[in-house]
This record gives C-alpha cells, structure tokens and sequence, in this order.
C-alpha cells in the first residue's frame, strides 16, 4: 500500500513539472514571436589532423542561449500559480532545497534554520529552470513531446536525490603514444585509453560561450595534439562550500600512475592540467574546476622525448604503480572515502613514505628547461635515496652505493667500476648546489 501511495506521488509530481514545463515552453515562444532575442556568437575552436600535424581554427558559431531568455523572464515567471505550485510540492516532497552549507539570516542578522517556501521559492524555481533549459538545448525545439519531458524529468530527479555530484574528470597526456587499443584501469578511479578526436573538441569547447575570457589551464596546441588520457569520474558531496573541490585523491592517483610511467621507461610524459565536468542540479551547487597542474607537466616537443608506451609494458607498469602504493600504508585506495577527503597537507606531502622528496625532485625534472637544472633534481633524488641524512664521506657513500644498486639491478651497459667514476663526476660538480638545496630542504621540512 505504502509503495502505491509512493507511486502515485511520483506521478503527480512528475505531472506538476510537465505542466510546469510546458507553461514556460509556451511563454518561450511568446517572447520569441515578440521579436525577443536570444541568438548569439559563441567561440569555438576546431581540430584537424593534417598528417602528422594538428591544425586549429578558431571561428564564431551561432549559438541559442536559452537559459538567458529564461533569466531576463525570470519575475513573470514567479508569479504563476504553474512555477509556485511546482515547486512548492518539490520543496515538501524533500526533491527541491538550499543546500545545507548555504546559510540564511533575518534582517536583524539571525541565522533562520529552516526557512519557510516564501523564502526560498525563487532560488526553487531557478533550479526548476535547468531541466528546461537543457531539453531545450538538447533537442533545439521548444516542443519537446512528453516523453521527453518525462524523461529529463526522471534524470534530474535522480540528480536532485543523489547524495553526491559526479564529476567526469580528465587528465590529457602530452608528449604519449602507445599501440593499445583498449582502455586499461589503472587505478581506483583512473583509466587509460584513447582521446578521440571529438572528444576533445567537446572539452576544450565546454563553457567557452559564457567563460570565453577565462584562459585554459594549458596551451591550445599542447592539447589539441594528445591523442591519450587518463580519465575516471570523482563525486563531490553536495554540501560543499562554494569554490571548495575534493580532486586531491584523484589527482594524487595522477602522480602515482604519472611518477610509474616515468620510472618504467624514458620519454617526456607530462599532465599538465585537469579537465573536470560536474552533473549538478541547482544553481547553488559548486561546479567543477578546470585548472593547470603545475606538479605534472612536462617540456614540450620538440624540446621533449615521446614516450612510447606498448600493450607488454602493462605488468611491468602495474608492478611499479602498486609498489608505489605500498610506500604509503594510508593510500587512499586502502582508506574509506570520507576519510580520503580528509586527508592532511602532510599525508599528501608523505605520499610515497621516505622517497615522496626523491620522487618529487625526479618528477620536477621533467619541467626544466636547462640541462643543468635536470642534473641538480636528479642529483638530489639520487642524493636522497643514496645517503639520506648523511653528513660525512657522502661522496664516498654516494658512489659506492650506487654502484651496487645498479649492480644489483644488473643495468645493462653499466659495470661496477664505470658506475663509480661516473657517480663520483657527478656529485662532486654539484656538491654545492646540492648542499644548497638540502639546506633549503630542511629550513623548509
């Protein structure tokens, strides 16, 4: 009886925002027939391979905007009893509401903890814009039949009653090749595979009608030319303050599959940037952020090496990436969610145990420019590996220990006693630069 009753509630709302919609779809097409404008210019960028070289273009679309016909309307539609009545039995039936981290006040300052519909109906019913908004953005008409309606009715009630917002995230590889043919999971949220052509149209393109003054987080002709990604989906609590993201796990998922890359093989494989996509249903929710990543990118070609990467180097990759995982016994992929998200500065900085300084110094590496500059990082990461804390013969010790590693490596090309003239060349040039560094190190740690 109870699940009828549900059902039959279901049903009427999912009348009320039928009706709803189609009061302000008819209205729509008043103000259109009136003369009212709501086409403009929207930036967009094309790719185009041309061989092995990618070409772009930059040109101006047409573009229907929707939601700002929707926005310039916005009191009109307050005021019908369609807009009021729909929203107000979303707001009892719990489907519509300020997030809880949105605190209102009285006009003497007093927080209100639960605000009566006459206060929030506005807010309410922007949100019930969306859907609109979308449908007609998806089919380009504003007469969508009623199984359409329905159905965007169902995918945003999903989205309303969902505890989280998904987040489809993007992570482009630059200077990277590779003869796979299919997508590989790599980690707990992260997969990689192809970065189709179109689709990366689509997320360069994304937002740039009302964002087209907003620089993006990497260069154009850097993004255009990848042709691989890394790529998972991350959910963000609803409740989270405005301007707040929860990325830091999977970004730290990044570095890990990142730093295995670069351990397992030379080229000059970088991310320089993160692409996020958020499904939100309200207009208070925090939208996804797309921004550079300074920590993973790399030199560009034709200063930088490609890295090949063949469908038989996956073991020897995943080797590497769970033994780095094994360095932090509180990896987030051996931790619950929520305390993932609560994860301290010093958790992130200690990821990979007593080698996160080394690993950070080599991956540092891949940024510089000048030669020099690489052989000062290298030098430190070795430094660090080799002789960490020591204050006495380092030179000694630094060469000698790393003359067995690679001897117990069985490097090829690399006999005991080359291994110790070369370890012993270096460290010497760059002794005082590397003291420097370490000095700096521990002022800073």
């Amino acid at each position: 009886m109870e699940s009828q009753q549900s059902h039959t509630d279901t049903e009427e709302l999912e009348s009320l925002f039928v009706t709803f919609a189609r009061s302000v779809l008819a209205q729509m097409v008043s103000w259109v027939e009136q003369g009212e404008r709501f086409e403009y210019l929207s930036p967009k960028v094309y790719f185009t391979e041309d061989g092995p070289q990618m070409t772009t273009r930059s040109v101006y679309e047409p573009k229907k905007d929707y939601w700002m016909l929707l926005q310039r309307h916005t009191e009109a539609i307050l005021m019908t009893e369609e807009a009021q009545h729909c929203a107000r039995e979303h707001w009892k039936a719990g489907l519509l509401g300020l997030p809880q981290n949105l605190e209102m006040s009285d006009s003497a300052g007093n927080p209100i903890v639960n605000p009566p519909f006459e206060q929030v109906r506005e807010a309410l019913i922007q949100d019930l814009f969306l859907p609109i908004r979308d449908i007609c953005t998806r089919y380009h008409t504003f007469d969508p039949t009623d199984e359409q309606l329905v159905e965007q009715y169902h995918r945003y009630k999903d989205l309303w009653t969902a505890p989280t917002i998904r987040v489809d995230v993007t992570f482009p590889l630059v200077n990277f090749t590779s003869n796979l043919a299919q997508e590989n999971k790599i980690g707990t949220h992260l997969r990689l595979a192809l970065f189709p052509l179109e689709e990366r149209m689509d997320i360069w393109n994304e937002g740039m009608y009302y964002f087209s003054t907003v620089p993006k987080p990497m260069e154009q002709q850097a993004f255009a030319s990848t042709h691989f990604k890394l790529s998972g989906v991350r959910y963000q609590e609803k409740d989270t303050a405005w301007g707040t993201y929860t990325n830091q796990e999977i970004v730290s998922e990044l570095g890990t599959a990142l730093t295995a890359l670069r351990l397992l093989k030379p080229g000059h494989v970088g991310a320089p940037a993160i692409f996020e996509k958020g499904y939100t249903s309200s207009l208070w929710q925090s939208a996804a952020v797309s921004r550079p990543l300074h920590a993973y990118r790399t030199r560009e070609l034709p200063f930088a090496d490609m890295y090949m990467f063949n469908e038989t180097d996956l073991p020897d990759f995943r080797m590497l990436y769970n033994a780095l995982l094994r360095l932090n016994p509180e990896a987030p992929s051996s931790r619950s969610k929520k305390k993932a998200t609560q994860q301290s500065q010093r958790e992130i900085r200690q990821l990979y145990g007593d080698l996160t300084f080394a690993l950070r110094r080599f991956n540092l590496a891949y940024s510089r420019e000048i030669p020099e500059d690489q052989i000062v990082d290298l030098t430190i990461a070795l430094e660090s590996c080799l002789v960490p804390g020591q204050v006495a013969e380092i030179t000694y010790k630094f060469a000698l220990r790393g003359t067995a590693l690679l001897a117990m490596a069985r490097a090829e090309n690399w006999k005991p006693h080359r291994s110790k003239m070369l370890l012993e060349a270096i460290y010497p040039r760059d002794t005082q630069r590397v003291s420097e560094e370490g000095a700096k190190r521990g002022r800073k740690h």
